[in-house]
C-alpha cells in the first residue's frame, strides 16, 4: 500500500534492494503470496536481515528464485509464517504441492525437519542446501523419485526415512 493505493506485487527484480542496505537496514521482510518470481540479487548483501514472512508455503514452494541472492533466506535464515508469526522449524509441506523449486529453502538453517507429501514430483537444485540445522527428512512419496544430487548440498547429520518399497536416488 502506497499513498492509499494497494498494488499486486507479482515479482521482485534484479537487485531490487542492492545498495539499499547501505542506507536503512532491513531486518525482516514478508513475501505476499502474489510474488511468483524473485531475481539475481534482489537480496544480496542484506546481512542485517533476521526473518523472513510468508502468509502461504505453497506458494513459497513455487516461487521462482533467479539467482544468487534472490532468496532473503539467504541472509535471514529463519522463515516465519504471518499467520502465527510463529518460526518454521518443523516444516510439512502442503499436500497438493506438486514441485519445490529451486533454492525454496536456501540457507534457512532454522529448519530441523522436513516432510514432503506424495504430491511433490520434483525437487529443483539446492532446495535445502545450506539448511544445516535438519535433522530429519520424511517422505512419503510412492513414485519413482529422484532427489537432485545437489537438494540438500551442505553438511548434514538428516536422516532420510521413506516408506519401505520406495527407493532414494
Amino acid at each position: 500500500i502506497h499513498n492509499g493505493v494497494t498494488y499486486n506485487v507479482t515479482s521482485i527484480e534484479d537487485s531490487a534492494f542492492d545498495k539499499n542496505h547501505e542506507d536503512f537496514a532491513i531486518t525482516l521482510i514478508a513475501i505476499p503470496s502474489t510474488v511468483k518470481s524473485i531475481g539475481t540479487e534482489a537480496f544480496v548483501d542484506l546481512y542485517g536481515l533476521t526473518g523472513v514472512y510468508i502468509s502461504d508455503l505453497a506458494a513459497w514452494c513455487n516461487t521462482s528464485f533467479g539467482g544468487s541472492g534472490s532468496n532473503p533466506l539467504e541472509y535471514a535464515h529463519h522463515l516465519f509464517l504471518t499467520t502465527t508469526s510463529e518460526e518454521i522449524t518443523d516444516l510439512v509441506i502442503p499436500e497438493g504441492v506438486t514441485n519445490i523449486e529451486r533454492a525454496a529453502f536456501y540457507c534457512c538453517s532454522g529448519l530441523k525437519s522436513v516432510t514432503i507429501p506424495n504430491s511433490v514430483k520434483s525437487i529443483g537444485n539446492i532446495a535445502f542446501k545450506g539448511c544445516s540445522g535438519i535433522e530429519n527428512v520424511y517422505s512419503n512419496i510412492k513414485v519413482p523419485f529422484a532427489i537432485p544430487n545437489n537438494a540438500f548440498e551442505g553438511e548434514y547429520t538428516a536422516k532420510l526415512t521413506v516408506p519401505a518399497g520406495n527407493k532414494a536416488a
